[in-house]
């Protein structure tokens, strides 16, 4: 009986009774309350040295023997108080469990998505230089596209073009083409250079 667990506390120590009752060693022997299956909640007297070598063996019921329909509802109660604190006590074990794996979890996710976010940086800024350089090339030959239609209006033979010969505008028109036909393909990878052989 002593080794039993109360499905609930104490609702007042073991010594806070009166009138006092004594064991054999002359001390005021503890109330306790059992709950095994043939008394459950049924309170008893034993010696204040119970289960030392200095026990004096005494015991002696409290209470009376309870009806068989207190008893078992006692035990149904007793049952299903133990069987909570079980669940509860495997749940808490699960969490803690289950914590441990969700916080590791997430911080391998954590190192992954981070590793991931350093890669998509570095291709981000080696394609940031590559449209650089695009948009430089680009700049570069709207103002020779710029240049040549400006002659073009201007009406006048563009010597500019080679020091050794003078063009017609015929000539000029034929390479402003050729080099409007290289600025629509500049976004892609080998784009054709314009070259005017006249």
């Amino acid at each position: 009986m002593g080794g039993m667990r109360s499905p609930m506390p104490y609702r007042e120590g073991p010594l806070a009774y009166e009138p006092a009752i004594f064991c054999r060693c002359d001390r005021k022997a503890p109330r306790w309350i059992s709950w095994s299956d043939d008394n459950p909640g049924r309170r008893y007297l034993r010696c204040i040295a119970a289960w030392t070598i200095n026990d004096c063996s005494f015991y002696a019921w409290f209470d009376g023997e309870h009806t068989p329909f207190l008893k078992n509802l006692l035990l149904d109660l007793r049952d299903a108080v133990w069987n909570l604190r079980n669940e509860n006590a495997q749940l808490k074990q699960l969490n803690l469990q289950g914590t441990g794996d969700v916080v590791c979890n997430l911080r391998r996710e954590n190192a992954h998505l981070k590793q991931m976010n350093e890669e998509l940086q570095r291709s981000n800024e080696v394609k940031e230089a590559g449209m650089k350089a695009k948009i430089k090339e680009l700049e570069d030959k709207d103002v020779a596209l710029g240049t040549m239609a400006t002659m073009l209006r201007s009406g006048k033979a563009v010597h500019q073009l080679s020091p050794n010969r003078r063009y017609d505008n015929l000539e000029v028109l034929h390479c402003v083409v050729l080099f409007l036909g290289g600025w629509l393909w500049a976004g892609r990878a080998l784009a054709p250079r314009v070259v005017c052989v006249l």
